[in-house]
This record gives structure tokens, C-alpha cells and sequence, in this order.
């Protein structure tokens, strides 16, 4: 329901703003030209409605949360419609996109605090009942980012029969169970899944929850049956729109680039431009991964400015890297890393990426947390996951830049 008022909001908002520029003209060209009058809008409906709905509105705490995701997605659109306009694809005035973003913005902002007033158990946390003792989910369980999820975990059950006094107090929405720890009451387990309660592992609700694979619960038959690899035909499809993508980044960046590198040679004449590393690539074959070389005043000022990995726009076009995938790592630490986590190598199983699933979460080394969300990735791998990587990336980005 939340979603569907954000589709009717957002296409009516830009139709709006061109009846209140146009007036009267508007139902003429509609007559004259559907395509022409409609097309546009409704290229820019998709644009927007994508890029809003990868948020998830039970992650979003606050008013400023749900501005932030709208501002990103009438952004993005903004960005889409102007290029496309520049190519005479499609076309629509600064005024309509003006007027149109900034009624869009308030009809969805108090649609949110509507929607909070109409329906509060919407934005209420989930309980979760943990059935047996699962340490590993019992530590995340007091972690923030669990809690910002929006679950509430109860248990566990001193033993099974305490299950229906458990479910009449909590009324929970998920039931956790371990079925190798202790024999199960399974009457009750399928009359409550019949009910619509979830009946899940711990492994397979850290798994939904988080959006990253329980290192702790991996077993090698997950990567055997190739549940944790990506399909084939993603991989494909995932170097066409790479590749297209940032062909187009280069194209506009290609004038920043020589800026950038004729300053460093400039500035330094002694230093390279470039720093250039061997780094483990798809399927753990190594590659050269390019850099701007930080070791001059400038090198520092283009690192602090985000710039410095401009170069790996080439390692995409070679084939080497993705749009989206896992961190590069350098041969020796991947190789180090490799030695004391048990599967890292399997993150590789896609082309390391500019961005990533583990990156847009955290930017501190954590290996161990990395490979469980890098190892998400590689078993949802698909365009539209790619999309939401990117969108939060690009979020990412537009926070300020310290220069401390």
C-alpha cells in the first residue's frame, strides 16, 4: 500500500507542474501528440519510482531519512532527464522538472507521516521468538545495525513445550529453530507457518535480515550446489550495462582525467602518475589495478576529493573490474586473508568492482564482515541489486568531504 501511493504521487506530481506551466496547451499537445506529451513524463516516472523504492521504509527512523532517499531519487532523475535531453532524446523543461521535484518532494514526505498515522504497526519492529541458543545471532542481535532493522529478538525457549504460552505472550512474526539441537513440535510449527508466521534457521534469518551470509554458519556444500555463486547469465548481462555505463563515465570524465593527470606531472615531475598494483581478480586471476598515485601535495588533494580511483574506469572497459562487485585486494593480502578465513577466495567468484555490496556499508578493513556481505552479493548478483548498490554509493558520495 505504501508503495502504490508513492507510484500515484510521483506520477501525478510532474503532469501537474506542466498543466500549471502550460495551462490550456497541455490537453492541446496531449490531442496532438501523446508520445510527445506523455513519453517524457513517463520516462521520468520510471527513473524516480526506481530509485525510490530500493530504500526500505522499515530502515527509514525519521522525516529526514525519508527526504534523504527522495532527494536521491529525484535527483537521479533530474541527472537522467538532462542527459538524455542534451541528446534530443527527450525533453522537458527546467521549469516542469523544477516545479514538478518540489511538488513530488511534499506530496511524498506527507504521504510518509500519513501513511505512519494511518497504519503505526507499519513502522512497529518485528518480533523474532529464537526457539534454541544461537549464539551468533544473540551478539548481532545487540549490535546497532540490528536494532536499526527494526527486530525485536525474544528467547530462548528454556525447552519446547514453553513454545504456545511464548506465542500467546509475544505474538511473534518469525520463529527461529535449530532442528539438529533438539526434536521440534512440528504440529505446531506448521499450524503457525499456515498462520503466516515465518518459520525460519538462524542462518537463513541472518541471512534476510542483515543482507549478508553468516560467516560463522557456512558450510561447503553451500558453494558445491552453487547456492552462494552467481548465475551465468547475470555475469553476462552485468558486463553489458558495466561496460555501456562507464563507457559513458569516461566519455564525460575523459577531460578530468587529463586535467588531473597533466597537474600531477606538473606538480611532481619525478613522481609517477600513476600507482599501479597487482591485485586478485575474477576467479582469483591477477590484474593491474590503476590509481592516481597520492605520494605529491596534489596526489593528496585528489585522494581527499574522491578522485584517485578516476584510472579504474580502464580496468572496467579491459574486462578486469565491474561497475559493482567485491573490494579489490592486493595479491599478498588476498592471498593472507586467504590462509585464516575459511572461503574468502569465493568472494571472487564475480569481477571485483568501483563499488560494492561491502563497501556502501562500512568503510573500515573488516574482513570477516566483508566476506559475508561480499558473499551476499555473489549469490543475488542481478541488475536490479547492481542498482541499489550503485544508488547508495552515490548517497555515499554526496555526504561532505572532510578536509581534516
Amino acid at each position: 500500500m505504501f508503495r502504490i501511493g508513492d507510484m500515484i504521487l510521483v506520477a501525478v506530481s510532474f503532469p501537474a507542474a506542466q498543466l500549471l506551466i502550460s495551462g490550456d496547451a497541455f490537453w492541446l499537445n496531449l490531442q496532438l501528440d501523446p508520445w510527445g506529451s506523455l513519453g517524457p513524463l513517463a520516462f521520468l516516472f520510471v527513473c524516480v519510482i526506481v530509485c525510490l523504492e530500493v530504500g526500505d521504509p522499515q530502515q527509514w527512523d525519521s522525516v529526514t531519512d525519508r527526504l534523504r532517499q527522495i532527494s536521491l531519487a529525484l535527483g537521479v532523475g533530474f541527472l537522467i532527464e538532462a542527459f538524455l535531453s542534451y541528446g534530443r532524446v527527450i525533453s522537458l523543461s527546467p521549469e516542469i522538472m523544477l516545479i514538478g521535484s518540489l511538488l513530488c518532494a511534499v506530496l511524498l514526505t506527507g504521504w510518509y507521516w500519513i501513511f505512519g498515522v494511518m497504519v503505526p504497526a507499519a513502522r512497529a519492529p518485528l518480533k523474532v521468538l529464537l526457539l534454541d541458543a544461537d549464539p551468533v545471532l544473540e551478539a548481532v542481535a545487540r549490535t546497532p545495525v540490528f536494532r536499526n532493522r527494526r527486530y525485536q529478538i525474544v528467547g530462548p525457549l528454556e525447552a519446547p513445550n514453553t513454545l504456545g504460552a511464548a506465542i500467546t505472550e509475544h505474538h511473534p512474526d518469525y520463529i527461529l529453530v535449530q532442528e539438529a539441537k533438539r526434536e521440534l513440535p512440528t504440529a505446531l510449527l506448521l499450524e503457525l507457518r499456515s498462520e503466516g508466521v515465518a518459520i525460519e534457521s538462524a542462518e537463513e534469518f541472518y541471512e534476510s535480515a542483515l543482507e549478508r551470509v553468516s560467516a560463522r554458519h557456512l558450510r561447503p556444500h553451500r558453494f558445491l550446489f552453487g547456492e552462494l555463486t552467481p548465475k551465468r547469465k547475470n555475469l553476462a548481462v552485468q558486463a553489458i550495462y558495466s561496460n555501456l555505463a562507464v563507457l559513458m563515465v569516461l566519455t564525460v570524465a575523459l577531460p578530468l582525467l587529463l586535467l588531473i593527470m597533466i597537474a600531477l606531472k606538473v606538480t611532481s615531475p619525478s613522481q609517477p602518475i600513476f600507482q599501479r598494483w597487482r591485485c586478485a581478480g575474477f576467479n582469483n586471476v591477477p590484474f593491474t589495478l590503476l590509481r592516481f598515485s597520492s605520494r605529491s601535495w596534489l596526489g593528496r588533494w585528489v585522494r581527499r576529493l574522491r578522485l584517485e580511483g578516476l584510472p579504474q574506469l580502464v580496468n572496467v572497459v579491459r574486462g578486469e573490474m565491474s561497475l559493482v562487485g567485491p573490494r579489490p585486494k592486493r595479491l599478498e593480502f588476498e592471498k593472507e586473508l586467504a590462509r585464516y578465513i575459511p572461503y574468502y577466495a569465493e568472494r571472487l567468484t564475480v569481477r571485483p568492482g568501483l563499488t560494492g555490496w561491502a563497501q556502501v556499508h562500512f568503510p573500515e578493513e573488516d574482513a570477516l564482515l566483508e566476506l559475508e556481505y561480499d558473499l551476499y552479493y555473489t549469490a543475488n548478483l542481478s541488475p536490479g541489486f547492481d542498482l541499489r548498490i550503485i544508488i547508495r554509493a552515490l548517497r555515499t558520495a554526496a555526504e561532505p568531504i572532510s578536509f581534516s
